[in-house]
């Protein structure tokens, strides 16, 4: 049986915004059933669609978790997220979730020194890697009623290789900050953003 969590994503995330109650059953039989059905053959399409939703209820998860604790938003402002891979645990994916940062900039700084860790430890398995990162960004826009509306952007890099060698600033400034800075801010003089 398919099922189609867009909806329960956007409803969790309003509960968030409003500092509400999370149903957190719901929350995680979403990500128990997201996690199962990656396992499963699928069309591309799909485990793609999935894979996005995981990422969602996960950084959802988190950012709940981090709200009950009650931590100071100076005690954690990121946290890596391990998620389940689409693809046969082949291609391992993890995913920065942000507590704090409203700037993308600030948010990217912070994000290297994870960063920087989590390449460290997959080069000392392998020899070359191959790296993408997509940034997943909320916006909220006014409609002609008044009401705010928010929206998801994906902004994507390209694959590029690392190797022990590679000097990791260097190659984030150029291959994810440069590149997603500039697709935001494309986006953003559309008027889209």
């Amino acid at each position: 049986m398919e099922r189609e969590y867009s909806e329960v994503i956007e409803e969790l995330r309003r509960a968030l915004r409003l500092g509400e109650r999370i149903n957190e059953s719901v929350l995680n039989e979403g990500i128990r059933y997201l996690e199962n059905a990656l396992s499963s053959i699928l069309p591309r399409s799909k485990k793609h669609k999935y894979q996005s939703q995981l990422s969602h209820l996960l950084s959802i998860r988190a950012r709940y978790e981090k709200r009950g604790s009650g931590l100071s938003d100076d005690e954690l402002r990121i946290k890596w997220e391990d998620v389940k891979s689409a693809f046969s645990c082949r291609i391992p994916i993890g995913q920065i979730v942000n507590f704090k940062h409203k700037d993308t900039t600030a948010f990217l700084e912070d994000a290297f020194t994870i960063f920087v860790k989590r390449i460290n430890e997959a080069l000392d398995k392998h020899s070359m890697i191959k790296v993408n990162v997509e940034l997943a960004a909320e916006y909220m826009t006014l409609n002609k009623d008044g009401e705010f509306i928010f929206g998801d952007k994906y902004f994507n890099t390209k694959n590029e290789y690392i190797s022990p060698t590679t000097d990791l600033r260097e190659w984030f400034t150029s291959n994810v900050q440069e590149p997603i800075l500039k697709q935001m801010e494309e986006f953003e003089e559309e008027g889209s953003g």
